[in-house]
């Protein structure tokens, strides 16, 4: 099963789960394939195939950095003073909430926080390119961000591998899409500061950088070593290759959706009852309302009014 394919795997699933008397489409095996179990199976153990090391010289009095594209966790990071413990961004900002004035050589707490779809910002306005690495791309990019001090947008059609300049100058970018799968990878660049503010791989639809954010603003150069997951891209066909152990991804779906099956069979059985009991309830309910009813109308037909009533004395 190690040498399973992706179709293969997705077919088993679906095979077995009927055989249990349940019918489940193709593509909503394989949402929970590439969304849920491949994901989930990384994130628990350091694979080898999606582990990297991480190696950065850090800047003077600079405490936010930019993180690779493909990063998805710290799995440790240490620098010549020692280890470096991560904090969720609550419990981090929540723990230092002024970083302006603390800049020390020992840096010991860090967060990562989610970015925007720039690896590197603009500093002043202007004009930005799109350009791919493969001559034959002609999808057509999105950039967002902020034109004249309100949110605008372009889109800019690749034209391969020459660079294709936008009519409207940004003076910052918070967003970049294309609009389907390249050969190639398409870059952004400022027109004319020649700065790359982002890359999106060929398989991918955007770019998401996280952040690293330190403690304390470094007083030297520190070297940081470490190693980080990557993240886990979904199958793009049949015959994709997993990353991580493909047996345990499908122990993983098969038994998640098992599972679904389980709590759906529950649910559509206690509709049933429900509609049921509701039902006898309405049936009951205007049954007893009806006897009511005429029993009113009778009693009222034979109510004797008294002479001290008071519209009759009012009269």
């Amino acid at each position: 099963m190690y040498d399973m394919q992706y179709s293969v795997m997705v077919d088993l699933i679906q095979a077995m789960l009927q055989s249990w008397g349940s019918s489940f489409e193709n593509n909503a095996i394989k949402q929970i394939i590439e969304h849920v179990s491949l994901p989930q199976v990384a994130r628990t153990y350091p694979w080898r195939k999606i582990t990297k090391n991480y190696n950065k010289t850090l800047t003077v009095d600079t405490d936010t950095y930019a993180l690779p594209y493909d990063f998805d966790k710290f799995w440790s990071v240490k620098s010549k003073y020692g280890e470096f413990t991560e904090l969720t961004p609550v419990d981090f900002h929540r723990r230092f909430p002024d970083r302006t004035d603390r800049k020390v050589r020992d840096i010991g707490f860090f967060t990562v926080e989610e970015f925007q779809g720039v690896q590197a910002q603009i500093d002043t306005a202007e004009l930005v390119t799109v350009v791919s690495s493969d001559t034959g791309d002609t999808a057509t990019v999105l950039v967002r961000g902020e034109v004249g001090g309100y949110d605008d947008y372009e889109e800019i059609t690749l034209n391969g591998t020459t660079a294709v300049s936008s009519t409207k100058t940004f003076t910052s970018v918070s967003h970049v899409s294309k609009s389907a799968i390249t050969t190639g990878i398409v870059t952004l660049t400022g027109a004319t500061s020649g700065t790359a503010l982002t890359k999106i791989p060929a398989e991918h639809l955007t770019a998401q950088y996280k952040r690293m954010v330190l403690s304390d603003a470094p007083q030297e150069a520190l070297e940081l070593v470490g190693t980080y997951l990557t993240q886990i891209f979904r199958p793009l066909r049949d015959y994709d290759t997993f990353k991580v152990p493909p047996d345990l991804v499908f122990l993983h779906a098969l038994s998640l959706l098992s599972w679904e099956r389980r709590n759906v069979t529950e649910q559509l059985a206690l509709e049933k009852k429900y509609k049921e009991e509701l039902a006898m309830a309405i049936k009951y309910d205007r049954k007893s309302y009806n006897i009511r009813s005429r029993m009113e109308s009778a009693n009222e037909s034979r109510k004797v009014i008294p002479n001290d009533y008071p519209l009759i004395n009012n009269m």
